[in-house]
């Protein structure tokens, strides 16, 4: 029975140190399913899309993704400079089925041409 505790706390204690290293974590992520609905994102990825994680989950992620490619993206985010951002798509386990996680840099690059970019809203029903 003690061991049962031990290892619960333990397993408890992991989760809560690899959800602490997702949610403080620099770059942007995203994790979509094989629909390309959004299921996560991270607090870094609210700041690099300019919206939220209650507007973005559960919509379309209609951007390119393709896995373990890199596509850079152009955002025009309402209320804040534009600028293009790098996805890394990568596959990955989330929440019981297989999923695929964008990985962005940390930070947006200015955008030299707005005129060419899509807005980043919510539907984001736009390709680039």
């Amino acid at each position: 029975m003690k061991d049962n505790i031990s290892i619960k706390k333990t397993l408890q204690e992991s989760e809560e140190s690899y959800l602490n290293v997702i949610l403080k974590n620099a770059d942007g992520i995203v994790i979509v399913d094989r629909n390309r609905v959004v299921k996560f994102m991270n607090p870094a990825a609210e700041v690099l899309f300019a919206l939220s994680a209650d507007d973005f989950v559960g919509e379309l992620f209609d951007f390119p993704l393709v896995v373990n490619d890199v596509t850079e993206l152009s955002l025009i985010r309402k209320g804040q400079n534009p600028g293009d951002v790098e996805i890394h798509v990568v596959e990955t386990n989330w929440g019981g089925g297989k999923c695929l996680a964008g990985l962005s840099s940390g930070y947006l690059k200015p955008n030299a041409d707005a005129r060419s970019s899509a807005p980043c809203s919510k539907g984001l029903g736009r390709q680039l």
